[in-house]
């Protein structure tokens, strides 16, 4: 079956966020099977890493972390690419998305191995795969940390907004008709920014339109733009700054919110065109 690239970003954003292990079994056997050195196996089965994914412009991005080493790696479905693994291979990769799974295949010195990563009841299941070993690792999503919290609440308020540079020019990139773009950049509408545990709340008020959008950071979820644009958005908070990803019909757009002096700056960004929007808090 083949599928449209809006089709492919929303399978792949299910993976989004930020994930803790909490559990893995026949690990220090796959490593084993792998080739990996006693000492290297003692290490690495001790430690209990965390997974984030992130999705930007098409790329997949793949961070572990843990007390043994830190990787990361950046790819595109279906492109071959480089990888040094926390065991030192030198691998060659590429990456599938299979019945819901995104599936990593690792060639070096004439081995091969498969690591099948699929979302099963809310968890991340990654199975790693050497001949016949078979090793499966579960993480759980994260909850939003009291360090995250902190940051997010920084935007709870109520805004009005005061300035807006470019706005005409980013909504013509996203598609925006002539009509609606006048109205829309007659309006100055309000942000109201709420947060109740982990859920956070966009409401934006105008006389054009009044639109809400109920998430938690780093879980897609759908949404229907001002401009009636059905969009699946993730947000996520990225050095202090929420940000936003929209993507639809094959497009994506970001809108980075952040607090500078006091004021709430938006950067809404569609390919080389970047609007600026301004607010204060009332």
């Amino acid at each position: 079956m083949m599928f449209t690239r809006s089709q492919l970003v929303k399978m792949v954003e299910q993976f989004v966020g930020s994930w803790k292990m909490v559990s893995s079994e026949n690990f220090d056997e796959f490593l084993k099977a792998m080739g990996v050195g006693f000492a290297v196996r003692q290490l690495a089965s001790r430690t209990k890493a965390s997974l984030i994914v992130t999705l930007d412009q098409g790329f997949i991005c793949l961070k572990m972390l843990s007390t043994f080493k830190t990787s990361e790696v950046k790819f595109k479905l279906n492109e071959s690419f480089n990888e040094t693994t926390p065991d030192g291979r030198k691998t060659s990769n590429v990456v599938t998305l299979e019945n819901g799974k995104l599936v990593q295949k690792q060639s070096w010195d004439g081995k091969e191995t498969t690591i099948e990563r699929e979302i099963e009841d809310g968890k991340l299941v990654t199975r790693l795969r050497m001949g016949d070993v078979v090793c499966v690792r579960t993480f759980q999503r994260e909850a939003i940390t009291e360090a995250a919290a902190e940051m997010v609440e920084q935007f709870v308020g109520t805004w009005k907004m005061v300035a807006s540079d470019n706005f005409d020019e980013y909504m013509k990139a996203i598609g925006v008709g002539f009509a609606t773009r006048q109205v829309g950049n007659r309006t100055k509408p309000n942000l109201i920014v709420t947060a109740d545990g982990a859920t956070v709340c966009l409401k934006s008020q105008s006389t054009f339109k009044t639109t809400e959008i109920k998430f938690k950071l780093d879980e897609p979820f759908d949404e229907t733009t001002a401009d009636d644009r059905k969009t699946t958005t993730v947000v996520t908070l990225e050095n202090g700054k929420l940000v936003q990803k929209q993507s639809w019909d094959g497009k994506e757009t970001a809108i980075e919110r952040e607090i500078e002096d006091g004021k709430l700056v938006a950067k809404c960004t569609m390919g080389d065109v970047v609007a600026v929007r301004t607010y204060v808090k009332e």
